[in-house]
C-alpha cells in the first residue's frame, strides 16, 4: 500500500495546486473576508473590498483532499480486485513503480511552477488602487498609537521634565 499513498500524495499536490492556479485565472465563488464590515461571505464578484487567500486556500486544499482520497481508493479497489497487488515479476513491477512515481514527481514539480509562476505573473505589474472608505469610516478619526501615551506630561519620565532639579 506505500506506492499508493506516495502516488495520492502526489496528485494532492498536482490537485491543490492547480486548484489554486485555476481559482486565480478564473472566477469561480470562493469565501470572501470583507475587512471593513467584518463578514464573511461565499462569491465571486464582491462589490467591496475582500480577501480571497484564505477562500482560494481552503477550496485548493480541499479538492487536493479530495484527490486524493479518490486516489488511494481507485488503488484500494484496484488491490483488491486483483488479489495480493503484486502480479507478474517482482522487479518489473518495482522498475514501473518507480518510472511512475518519477513521471508523478515531473508532475508535482510542473503544477507548482506553473502554479507560481501565473500568480507572480497577475502580481508583478500590479499597482493596487485603493478602494474608497465607506461614509462611516471616513468622518471617525483615527486614533494613532503614538499620540495615546500613558505617560503623563507632569510624570518625571516626561520630555517635558528633562531639566535636573535646581
Amino acid at each position: 500500500m506505500r506506492p499508493a499513498r506516495l502516488y495520492a500524495a502526489g496528485v494532492q499536490c498536482i490537485a491543490t495546486s492547480l486548484c489554486f492556479f485555476l481559482s486565480a485565472v478564473v472566477k469561480l465563488p470562493v469565501v470572501l473576508y470583507f475587512p471593513l464590515s467584518r463578514r464573511w461571505s461565499l462569491t465571486a464578484n464582491p462589490a467591496e473590498l475582500s480577501m480571497d487567500f484564505y477562500g482560494r486556500s481552503l477550496l485548493a486544499l480541499g479538492s487536493g483532499a479530495v484527490a486524493g482520497l479518490v486516489t488511494l481508493a481507485a488503488f484500494w479497489l484496484y488491490y483488491r480486485l486483483r488479489g495480493d497487488g503484486v502480479g507478474g515479476d517482482p522487479a518489473e513491477a518495482a522498475a514501473r513503480r518507480e518510472n511512475g512515481l518519477a513521471l508523478l514527481g515531473g508532475y508535482v514539480v510542473t503544477a507548482l511552477l506553473l502554479a507560481m509562476g501565473v500568480y507572480a505573473y497577475e502580481l508583478y505589474g500590479r499597482a493596487p488602487v485603493p478602494e474608497p472608505l465607506p461614509a462611516g469610516l471616513r468622518s471617525a478619526p483615527l486614533a494613532s498609537p503614538a499620540r495615546a501615551s500613558p505617560v503623563s506630561p507632569a510624570s518625571p519620565l516626561s520630555p517635558a521634565s528633562t531639566d535636573p532639579p535646581e
